[in-house]
């Protein structure tokens, strides 16, 4: 676990540092030394999202929903990596639990915009107008 925690944080340093194939590559063994760390998950679904890598974002963010569902800043990754991937009612639920759980946080505030910006849900099959 330790180690895994200095990769997570190597790649943290690494990211902000503008080495993006070196943190992909610290973050892939933070996971798997620290498979427990929520935030590896995150992050590592995070920077896949920035690399394009939606599949392995799919992957890396379900996993942090899976051990944290009610960290807002998980919903909001959520739906940043569901709405790429064209799945925007999974989306949208996911921002509206990251507004749910902190309305006032960064998160709850970025899911809040990105709601703006999807706009309205489409009206459910078999609803009459």
């Amino acid at each position: 676990l330790e180690k895994g925690e200095v990769y997570l944080d190597r790649a943290r340093a690494k990211v902000a540092l503008g080495d993006q194939p070196g943190a992909r590559s610290d973050f892939g063994h933070a996971v798997e030394l620290a498979p427990t760390d929520p935030l590896a998950w995150l992050l590592s679904a995070t920077l896949a999202r920035r690399m394009n890598d939606l599949t392995l974002a799919r992957q890396h963010i379900a996993q942090a929903v899976k051990l944290s569902p009610d960290d807002p800043a998980v919903a909001l990754e959520e739906g940043n990596v569901a709405v790429l991937s064209s799945q925007d009612a999974i989306a949208r639920s996911a921002w509206e639990r990251a507004v749910r759980l902190a309305p006032d946080s960064a998160s709850g505030k970025a899911a809040a915009a990105n709601l703006a910006e999807l706009g309205p849900a489409p009206p459910t099959t078999g609803e009459t107008r």
